[in-house]
């Protein structure tokens, strides 16, 4: 699944999965080195591959710090689409057929839509969630 709204790449979280990789193999090496010469040089790759992680991070931060916090609403919007015992909330397949429409949708079904299934479609899977918590909402708002 694709984290919405997102700035960093997967080619960027590769980098940094890889960088992180090699710091560790390089300090699992320094660890294992007994002789002082080779310790030395296990300590210069070392501190090249965790001065690289440290560069990625830095620059990559804003970018990663949106993408927990995409994922952290993602995961409140949907907990609180299902909250009431047996509601329920199914995202469909994306649709981008650059015809104009929405390409995401998701359906919601549970005591709040009167336990029939009412779909909420948007550009993005992040915008069919707010859709869907803003309706029920209002519904909820609402006197019966």
């Amino acid at each position: 699944m694709t984290t919405p709204d997102v700035a960093i790449t997967d080619a960027q979280m590769q980098a940094l999965e890889e960088a992180h990789r090699a710091t560790k193999a390089a300090y699992l090496a320094y660890q294992n080195e007994r002789l002082s010469g080779e310790r030395l040089a296990a300590c210069v790759v070392l501190s090249n591959a965790a001065n690289n992680l440290s560069d990625l991070t830095f620059r990559y931060l804003p970018a990663l710090i949106a993408r927990v916090k995409a994922a952290e609403e993602f995961t409140s919007l949907i907990n609180a689409l299902r909250a009431d015992e047996g509601d329920a909330v199914m995202i469909l397949c994306d649709n981008p057929d650059f015809n104009g429409l929405p390409n995401s949708a998701i359906e919601c079904n549970g005591g709040w839509t009167d336990w029939r299934d009412r779909r909420f479609a948007g550009d993005t899977l992040i915008d069919c969630l707010r859709a869907a918590v803003s309706a029920r909402a209002a519904l909820e708002g609402q006197p019966k």
